[in-house]
């Protein structure tokens, strides 16, 4: 301890040896609440960006990112568990750090005559000739494809990503269908459950969020 007027404060060695024993001693993993918490936190996030309080927008790497900073916090705590507190913390850290992000950037930006940004007003306009059609075909095909792989996902809760793709082939062609899709097309997919917060894809598996 060092002597900062009237308090004692830690010394900047102090602080090295203890990172250094955290990093040596501890692996934290996510408790069955922790990860629950780490779920409803990154749906929150979502709905937080779909009613526009977030302009930022809420990926898979943004649950990454809260899972890395709950076990960061835990292994500040010299625990190999992930507790809920940890993933509270973090989530809070994160809501408000992307409210007051988004708060600075709300405001159009301007070029020196005080004009809008061109870039600003053509930002949001699609592209000439770009193409509307997804992989699947007709609406008809997506919905029957995203309603399967919801199905799949519902079946097992949890679901590596090649075992999906494997699977929504097999029901594919048991239904008489011609065409197998790829692990691109599968991803559209399931970008477009996520929006509906429905499943969620991380680390190369899809996890169920909405029964």
């Amino acid at each position: 301890m060092e002597r900062f007027g009237s308090r004692n404060i830690l010394s900047a060695s102090f602080l090295r040896k203890y990172i250094m024993h955290a990093r040596a001693t501890c692996e934290p993993v996510l408790s069955t609440e922790a990860h629950a918490e780490v779920v409803e936190a990154y749906v929150e996030l979502r709905q937080r960006m779909k009613n526009r309080e977030i302009s930022q927008r809420i990926t898979p790497r943004s649950l990454e990112s809260l899972v890395r900073l709950a076990t960061a916090h835990a292994k500040m705590r010299l625990s190999n568990v992930v507790e809920k507190v940890d993933v509270e913390i973090v989530y809070n850290l994160m809501k408000n750090t992307l409210l007051m992000t988004s708060n600075t950037d709300s405001a159009p930006k301007r070029d020196r005559d005080g004009e809008t940004s061109p870039g600003a007003r053509d930002s949001k306009k699609p592209k000439a000739g770009a193409s509307q059609t997804s992989p699947a075909g007709t609406p008809t095909e997506e919905s029957h494809l995203a309603g399967t792989v919801l199905q799949l996902v519902r079946e097992r809760s949890v679901i590596q990503l090649f075992e999906l793709r494997d699977a929504v082939n097999e029901k594919l062609s048991g239904s008489g269908g011609e065409v197998e899709i790829n692990t691109a097309q599968l991803l559209e997919v399931i970008a477009k459950l996520e929006a509906e917060d429905a499943i969620l894809y991380e680390g190369g598996r899809v996890y169920l969020v909405a029964n």
